[in-house]
């Protein structure tokens, strides 16, 4: 995880901004504008990490996040209605945090929790996939935490503010258009190229009920992703030991990546993430 700085949020109120007085107008690595985290973000993550005693977190998380940016600061409002303070990381990512509440309901922790959202690879401003990491902390008593990791869609990078005419599952796509809003039913049933990220590189997709087969999957054959009840635009693998660049163990999610097909991305404890994106 990269380095980042910590900004309390003990007087936050939602979409505030830290503003910068005077100087030059270009800020981040080199002087250079930041690049724009800003919109509805949206997708799945797998439990990759679960240290807690007595813990009962879920497999798979859904996500839907509402980003707003100003320059380097980044504020975030998640699903639960939990207000997350950070900053831009890097050239491609930002990292929030937020204390009190718990993304997870049932972490038992004894005091305050401690949350974290990063997101990395978003890689222009036009990019509109991303890899995101979520990790809850229980810094009191036996110190735990719970780490998810996985993929999330950006619906739009123009507002960071949802209209009903920008639903996700409302927009049509036109099959060989590129990009999707929604796995089922786009993208269409068909051969799909990727970019070899996790060595998968070709696959053919289908809608199966409420999962995505892929085949092959590389060398595990055809593999099903459950899609979220929550979130038509993301998925799970529901094999957790899959097999990625020779090493067993993985767990994967799909999102929808506008202006791409769609993004598989794979990840388990101690092993390399990797992304790729049809």
């Amino acid at each position: 995880m990269k380095a980042f700085k910590i900004i309390s949020i003990s007087s936050l109120l939602p979409l505030l901004f830290i503003t910068g007085c005077g100087g030059d107008s270009d800020v981040g690595i080199g002087g250079d504008t930041p690049v724009s985290v800003g919109g509805q973000w949206s997708g799945a993550l797998t439990r990759i990490q679960d240290n807690c005693v007595g813990s009962n977190s879920v497999q798979t998380l859904n996500f839907n996040h509402t980003v707003n940016q100003n320059e380097e600061a980044v504020t975030l409002l998640d699903g639960n209605g939990i207000n997350f303070l950070g900053n831009i990381v890097g050239d491609d990512g930002f990292s929030v945090d937020a204390t009190g509440a718990g993304i997870i309901p049932a972490l038992p922790c004894s005091g305050t929790k401690e949350n974290r959202v990063s997101y990395n690879d978003i890689n222009t401003d036009s990019d509109d996939t991303a890899t995101v990491e979520v990790t809850v902390t229980c810094p009191s008593g036996a110190s735990c935490l719970v780490q998810y990791s996985g993929t999330a869609s950006r619906a739009s990078n123009a507002t960071p503010t949802p209209t009903s005419s920008a639903s996700p599952t409302s927009t049509p796509i036109v099959s060989g258009s590129g990009g999707c809003f929604s796995i089922n039913p786009n993208p269409a049933a068909g051969s799909y190229s990727g970019d070899g990220g996790c060595g998968i590189s070709d696959a053919v997709f289908r809608v199966d009920g409420s999962n995505v087969i892929l085949e092959p999957f590389g060398v595990n054959g055809a593999s099903s992703f459950a899609i979220s009840d929550s979130n038509s635009s993301s998925a799970a693998s529901t094999n957790t030991n899959l097999s990625i660049s020779g090493i067993s163990g993985y767990s994967c999610s799909m999102a929808c990546s506008p202006p791409a097909t769609f993004t598989v991305s794979c990840f388990k404890e101690g092993g390399i993430t990797c992304s790729e994106k049809f």
